[in-house]
């Protein structure tokens, strides 16, 4: 059985100013997830940091998953998709690799440690395809290295090629 990722782009501009600040040990108030989310549609989870190299959380990424656990909870009608990121370090499929690793380990920890119904989340790994920061500086690449929400949109979109598509609640 074949598998795919079919991903919309909603807007394509460079993206100028200050990058995001790097990830920090605490995790964001369940309401700026829930403000993120609402607004803009996806969310970086800044308390979930990773073991260098692995799929295993370094400390403090329960405080940052309970807020989601508790987010999706309040929103049950809400789906989500885990985003891992990496840095340009490494070969291009390890990268993917391992970001589709940490997405997972998100996603198992939400369903099996907070109780979050397994078919309302989905992990997928971009590897470093999606960059935030430059890669030349530690700092960047820091910025880089990341797992974000992307909230699941339902409806009729039109693409860029004046094509429609239906898509549903169980994609």
């Amino acid at each position: 059985q074949a598998a795919y990722i079919a991903i919309d782009i909603v807007e394509a501009r460079v993206l100028r100013g200050t990058p995001a600040a790097p990830p920090s040990a605490a995790a964001p108030p369940d309401d700026a997830v829930a403000r993120a989310l609402s607004s803009t549609g996806h969310v970086q989870l800044s308390g979930v940091r990773f073991v260098s190299g692995s799929a295993e959380f370094e400390q403090g990424a329960r405080l940052a998953l309970a807020g989601v656990a508790q987010y999706l909870q309040a929103q049950p009608e809400v789906r989500l998709y885990v985003v891992g990121h990496t840095d340009v370090s490494g070969e291009l499929e390890g990268n993917l690799e391992l970001s589709r690793e940490r997405a997972q380990a998100v996603v198992d920890a939400l369903v099996h440690d907070f109780g979050v119904a397994a078919g309302r989340i989905s992990a997928h790994g971009v590897g470093p395809l999606a960059p935030w920061a430059d890669n030349q500086s530690s700092a960047g690449r820091a910025r880089n290295r990341r797992v974000e929400l992307v909230r699941h949109r339902v409806g009729v979109i039109k693409s860029a090629a004046g094509r429609y598509a239906l898509r549903s609640k169980d994609r």
